[in-house]
């Protein structure tokens, strides 16, 4: 029976090329000892990641943030925009709605005084009272002795004439 197929081992050589297929190493990394190298990969990765990042060119990364930080701003300045008008909105739509229930109020005081003042049934009671005031008058005018004869009989056809024309309106009005 035989055993499993093994990987096979690594050279000296081989190991290298893992390491540089790893991360990529600047530039002069030959002039630093490799032992501190081993201790920078091992223990401090964090500081060797700040070590290459000062070999490296870094511009494009600086370029692309700092664009970011534009189109950041800009969308910022435009949330702040949007709540202004958000609220500049709200306060409009507040006034909208006082002035709808306002409206509503007075149409309904509108309309309640339509009908009271303007209604058949209002508007018949009107006419019978005018006609009761003409009657009063012309009885008035009766029982005053002191007008002469010529403005007496003057006045007291005026009465009579718009209480019989009322009436005739009041008696069309009532049979239409």
């Amino acid at each position: 029976m035989e055993g499993p197929d093994l990987p096979p081992r690594l050279t000296g050589n081989s190991t290298n090329n893992i390491a540089e297929d790893d991360c990529e190493m600047p530039e002069n990394i030959n002039l630093v000892p490799a032992k501190v190298i081993a201790q920078l990969a091992s223990e401090d990765r964090e500081h060797l990641t700040d070590y290459v990042m000062r070999f490296e060119s870094c511009q494009d990364v600086e370029n692309s943030n700092s664009e970011l930080e534009k189109k950041l701003n800009l969308l910022l300045e435009g949330f702040e925009s949007t709540e202004e008008r958000r609220e500049r909105l709200q306060q409009k739509l507040s006034e909208v709605e006082r002035l709808e229930t306002e409206y509503e109020s007075s149409w309904a005081k509108l309309n309640t005084l339509m009908a009271t003042t303007y209604s058949d049934q209002a508007l018949g009671l009107k006419m019978q009272k005018e006609l009761g005031d003409l009657d009063s008058q012309a009885a008035a005018l009766e029982s005053n002795r002191d007008l002469e004869i010529d403005n007496f009989i003057a006045q007291y056809l005026k009465v009579r004439n718009r209480h019989h024309h009322k009436r005739e309106i009041l008696y069309c009005w009532q049979h239409s």
